[in-house]
């Protein structure tokens, strides 16, 4: 694309060749033989250890950290330390080189090094970091506090964190009160909640003081429908800023305004993503169909009522202790289904969809 390309009257066909290029590629193959392909095994081989095994995490890289009784590589290590301080700080700091804390990641990403760190009060304002020119960027992820509040504090903002259940006072009070009898694990405050101890939150007391109800987890997984005609023909006149716009306010529902709702008013529900145009939630079975009703409401409420933009969603209900991957299938497969719901390929090929499927009825 030429800078001429995004002035007025000529971006709509810089859009339409882009869409064109994009549908060429999804149907190519890899071309992972070609005579260009790049190079993944420079020195790859040499980095195995016969007396290590291999990642327990991806059962492909050489086996570097020990986790508890297993190896697993640097990157995975990296992940699990990502996940774990995302849910304990709100600031992310970029720099030229380590700065060696035990919040900083091992592998650099492009040649640039990235930590963890709290808020101001607990890590200072970062100016001898800066003083010194290794300081590149500090990004804050931390979520709304209130819904009249402005979203700054002074640094670059990046909505990548997402709601994780803590154990709360009442948690405590209602384990004493033998609510989580059957789970295994005991709840300390401050700690994430297991899903063995979601499925347990929608539980209610009956007239005698019984704990009533069944324990069961809700996934909950959806996405924005047609979000590529919507790019395509649903802006009138099209320009590179109102694309832009387009593309951040759809993003912020999901990234901003999910986790909010879900801090404030659902908070046994575990994001495992949110962002783009697609979410994927879990938690108690009862909770998560209110909360999935209550997202139809003021996402349709956001778009200004605009009845051609609209999500689809597939529940799936399943006891505790089924692992992760399987449990996204199960959604996985209820969101098809409700997008396949009111499809007719004869009539029209971009359906209106605008469907949930929940207890394998759409």
């Amino acid at each position: 694309a030429a800078c001429n390309d995004f002035t007025q009257g000529k971006f709509s066909d810089l859009m339409k060749r882009l869409f064109e290029q994009l549908e060429k590629v999804k149907l190519r193959r890899f071309d992972l033989c070609a005579a260009q392909a790049p190079m993944v095994f420079d020195e790859f081989l040499d980095a195995f250890d016969n007396n290590k095994t291999v990642c327990a995490i991806d059962g492909r890289s050489p086996g570097i950290v020990a986790l508890e009784d297993k190896w697993i590589s640097r990157l995975a290590a990296d992940q699990i330390q990502v996940g774990e301080h995302l849910t304990k700080f709100e600031r992310l700091l970029l720099t030229r080189e380590s700065i060696g804390t035990r919040t900083s990641l091992t592998l650099p990403i492009f040649g640039f090094h990235v930590s963890f760190t709290g808020d101001e009060d607990k890590s200072g304002k970062f100016g001898q970091l800066a003083r010194d020119g290794k300081l590149l960027r500090v990004v804050d992820f931390s979520l709304p506090v209130a819904a009249d509040k402005v979203l700054w504090n002074g640094y670059a903002r990046r909505a990548i964190n997402a709601w994780i259940p803590k154990v709360t006072e009442q948690d405590l009070l209602e384990q004493k009160d033998r609510k989580y009898a059957d789970v295994e694990e005991k709840l300390e405050l401050g700690d994430v909640k297991t899903l063995n101890h979601l499925a347990y939150d929608d539980r209610q007391k009956d007239e005698k003081g019984d704990w009533i109800g069944i324990s069961a987890l809700m996934t909950l997984k959806g996405d924005v429908d047609n979000l590529g005609i919507i790019f395509q023909r649903g802006i009138g006149a099209p320009s590179f800023a109102k694309m832009a716009a387009l593309s951040r306010q759809m993003n912020a529902f999901f990234s901003i305004w999910l986790p909010y709702l879900c801090q404030k008013e659902f908070p046994n529900t575990y994001t495992v993503f949110a962002g783009g145009d697609d979410f994927f939630l879990i938690g108690p079975w009862r909770s998560t169909m209110k909360l999935a009703q209550r997202m139809q409401v003021e996402f349709k409420r956001y778009v200004g009522e605009n009845p051609d933009v609209h999500f689809s969603a597939g529940l799936s209900i399943t006891k505790p202790g089924l692992p992760i991957n399987y449990l996204a299938d199960m959604a996985e497969a209820a969101l098809d289904k409700a997008k396949s719901y009111n499809f007719d390929p004869k009539k029209d090929k971009a359906a209106p969809k605008n469907a949930v499927t929940c207890f394998g009825h759409s």
